[in-house]
């Protein structure tokens, strides 16, 4: 009996060795795998649920939070909402209500604006002690270089008329009457046209909010002269960027 007790202990023995040794391959073989696929990109679905999606609704109320695009805002958005930095600029220099509370004028640094002069213009409202920043577009791509006053819009301005048309005044905010021809002020909810600026709301078509509404009037011409003219037409103009130019 001891013997056959002997031979099963050994053969117990042995069993647990075996699965010792297939268990330490099992596991070499599991990190091997593991090491290999390390580096690789993810596809399908596994990628779909480790992809974080950019969280571009938070953006304009983190900006506000913020105090608009303070120095290093953009970055921190991006970090935490996962939208390109750039497109947080782009949010927080286009629209107004999210721009910084404590600047006085804004100068529009737009593509067709870069082309004026914008930056000298920018650099020269700085010299007169204005609080003052560049913004990515006012949508006056065809009267360069446009400046935000308040709420209201001036145009053609460089910086070698800047004085001429502000004269002595130093101090903000300006009033139109303060500016000389041929900059115009207008309320800068009402001041564009598709195809140039209308003086009177009466031309225009009005939206449920009262406020005049353009597009109709633009998208009428655009229909009856034909895509073939109004690439020409535009061409001929010169526009560049979202003023109008399309």
């Amino acid at each position: 009996m001891s013997k056959s007790i002997d031979n099963g202990g050994e053969r117990g023995g042995r069993q647990d060795a075996d699965e010792m040794r297939h268990g330490t391959l099992a596991e070499a073989r599991d990190g091997a795998r593991d090491t290999a696929t390390a580096g690789r990109i993810p596809h399908g679905r596994a990628a779909e649920a480790g992809r974080r999606r950019p969280d571009t609704a938070a953006v304009p109320e983190l900006l506000q939070l913020a105090g608009g695009l303070r120095a290093g805002a953009a970055r921190d958005i991006s970090q935490r909402t996962g939208v390109a930095e750039a497109d947080v600029y782009g949010v927080g220099s286009f629209f107004h209500l999210l721009a910084r509370p404590d600047v006085d004028v804004r100068v529009c640094t737009g593509l067709s604006c870069q082309l004026r002069g914008a930056d000298a213009l920018l650099a020269a409202a700085k010299e007169r002690g204005w609080s003052v920043e560049g913004c990515s577009c006012l949508a006056a791509c065809d009267r360069p270089t446009p400046i935000l006053i308040g709420r209201e819009m001036h145009y053609d301005f460089d910086a070698a008329t800047l004085a001429a048309h502000v004269g002595p005044h130093t101090t903000l905010p300006l009033t139109a009457a303060e500016l000389a021809a041929p900059s115009a002020a207008v309320p800068a909810a009402i001041e564009r046209a598709a195809c140039g600026v209308i003086a009177m709301a009466e031309d225009s078509v009005f939206e449920l909010d009262r406020e005049p509404s353009f597009a109709a009037a633009a998208f009428e011409r655009a229909a009856s002269i034909g895509s073939a003219s109004l690439f020409d037409e535009i061409e001929r103009s010169g526009l560049q960027g979202r003023g109008g130019a399309g």
